[in-house]
């Protein structure tokens, strides 16, 4: 039988590829193997089955038989609520890391048009509407690495008959039919309604297409509407108020388009919590979500960076970025044991107002820090030699 195929970019090599064991990841391994594209490949053992060992250890011989190295990262997650979401947090920050130690491209994952079918039948019960059921991107970023799922349009029967074609009995893991887990549920469904996944699939793939319409949309939409100060956004009041009222949709993608960029979470809030921001939007209402804080003023609308989080994002060296967008950098050599971090309340110690901007939007300005005292704030004073400068985010 032959290879899948696989819909990569050399500019994105050198790869690592990500194989469980199971049909999906090793169709990926070997396809990759064949066309000299597997620079190392890794196996996650999230600690929650005793056969996960076992089965890391099957993958590790399979590739030391043909010179591919192998790693295993070993994750200690505890049963309970959200386990499938926690897993799967866990495993794209560990796969990302091991990718950054490693000097990766990419990370190849062996996600198929079948995993597509049973997102898109998971999301429908959910309520969800264009995004949720659309496609999953067959690229993406996550912690800074580069994910990519070119086996997206294969399906799993497929798949399963390469691999014992090529003589390899994969890994079945349980979980796939453990009807504690929503995938496992929405698999089984799908197979009592005897509906075809290729078609399923097609149909969230032409959603995907237009949500990237509608995205492009937007984009162009903020660069029309939107100013930015010294790292918030600004929107004119009576043009936000005619756009909720006008194309409230387009309103929604602004606004959680500014969350993305200011906030930087990797996923939006949930349905029900964009709707309740559309309604305080439309009633003026100062408000916080996705680590942002929106408020109205008398001719615009901010969007900040909420303190709090800001506070509580990683302090870092001059000239890291932090807290995901911004970088402070000093003409010369830094002074010595110096921190980015957050201004916080050190702004009442300063002459703030004179910067025009507000004070919650000062206290989540980047600032230099040595053993606890403050060093300089280049948004909230004189900064001397230190410069800040607005990174903006990448697309997740």
């Amino acid at each position: 039988m032959a290879a899948p195929e696989l819909r990569l970019d050399a500019r994105d090599a050198p790869f690592g590829v990500a194989v469980s064991g199971g049909a999906d990841s090793l169709a990926l391994l070997l396809s990759c193997h064949a066309k000299g594209l597997a620079h190392r490949a890794v196996t996650v053992d999230h600690g929650l089955r005793p056969e996960a060992a076992a089965e890391a250890a099957f993958v590790a011989r399979l590739c030391a038989a043909r010179g591919i190295p192998h790693d295993v990262l070993r994750l200690r997650l505890g049963d309970g609520p959200a386990l499938q979401a926690r897993a799967r947090e866990a495993r794209y920050g560990a796969l990302a890391a091991w990718a950054r130690e490693h000097r990766l491209g990419a990370v190849l994952l062996g996600h198929t048009a079948d995993d597509i079918a049973e997102s898109f039948v998971m999301r429908l019960s959910d309520g969800a509407g264009l995004d949720g059921l659309a496609a999953m991107e067959p690229r993406i970023l996550r912690a800074g690495t580069v994910f990519l799922r070119p086996l997206h349009a294969s399906l799993r029967d497929d798949l399963l008959a390469f691999v014992r074609a090529e003589g390899i009995d994969p890994v079945k893991d349980p979980s796939n039919a453990d009807p504690r887990f929503e995938r496992a549920r929405a698999r089984r469904l799908l197979s009592e309604l005897g509906i075809g996944t290729a078609a399923i699939a097609a149909s969230a793939t032409a959603l995907r297409m237009a949500r990237h319409s509608l995205d492009a949309q937007t984009r162009r939409l903020v660069s029309q509407i939107v100013t930015v100060d010294r790292g918030d956004w600004l929107i004119s009041r009576d043009r936000m108020a005619a756009l909720l009222d006008d194309d409230p949709e387009q309103a929604r993608r602004v606004l959680l388009a500014g969350l993305r960029e200011i906030g930087g979470g990797d996923h939006p809030p949930r349905r029900s919590k964009q709707q309740e921001l559309l309604r305080r939007m439309a009633a003026a209402e100062t408000t916080t979500l996705a680590g942002c804080l929106l408020t109205w003023r008398t001719d615009h609308l901010r969007l900040a960076r909420e303190p709090a989080a800001a506070l509580a994002a990683q302090p870092v060296r001059p000239g890291e970025v932090w807290d995901g967008r911004w970088r402070l950098s000093y003409d010369g050599t830094p002074p010595a044991e110096v921190m980015i971090g957050a201004l916080g309340d050190a702004v009442s110690t300063l002459p703030w107002r004179e910067t025009g901007l507000p004070r919650r939007s000062l206290m989540a300005s980047p600032a230099v820090w040595s053993g606890g005292q403050l060093v300089a704030a280049p948004l909230a004073s004189e900064a001397g030699s230190w410069r800040a400068e607005l990174v903006p985010r990448r697309a997740e």
